[in-house]
């Protein structure tokens, strides 16, 4: 389940992947959003290994790494998410949506991210 939720977190946004040369040349991707709290949540699967490095409509690309310690990472491999339907969050729905296919088990997958009332709602209580 945690492997899920840090694809949800890295895939399910509306941030934007930039990059730049940090310190010994190291190029840092940082990411630019509609509110702090999405930016945050991203942020949060990058420093968890899973790091957004590009998206669009139709597709949301994941960097797979492990730490190798003193701010180094061992890419693992890319996952790249077939996106078919992505509904933005708004003020009526409260949530954010995206229908993908993860390529990883082939499976078809709707990430829901959204306010705890909503999303409670709408869980089965079974």
């Amino acid at each position: 389940m945690v492997v899920e939720f840090l694809k949800l977190l890295a895939a399910a946004h509306q941030c934007m992947p930039e990059t730049k040369k940090g310190a010994g040349g190291i190029t840092e991707i940082f990411y630019q959003g509609p509110s702090p709290d999405e930016v945050t949540l991203v942020e949060f699967a990058q420093q968890h290994g899973y790091e957004f490095c590009a998206g669009n409509d139709s597709l949301a690309k994941v960097r797979v790494q492990r730490p190798l310690g003193k701010g180094k990472w061992e890419r693992i491999r890319e996952i790249e998410f077939e996106v078919f339907r992505r509904m933005e969050f708004n003020s009526d729905r409260k949530r954010m949506s995206i229908l993908c296919r993860d390529p990883e088990d082939g499976y078809y997958k709707l990430y829901v991210k959204g306010a705890d009332s909503i999303i409670k709602e709408r869980l089965d209580p079974n």
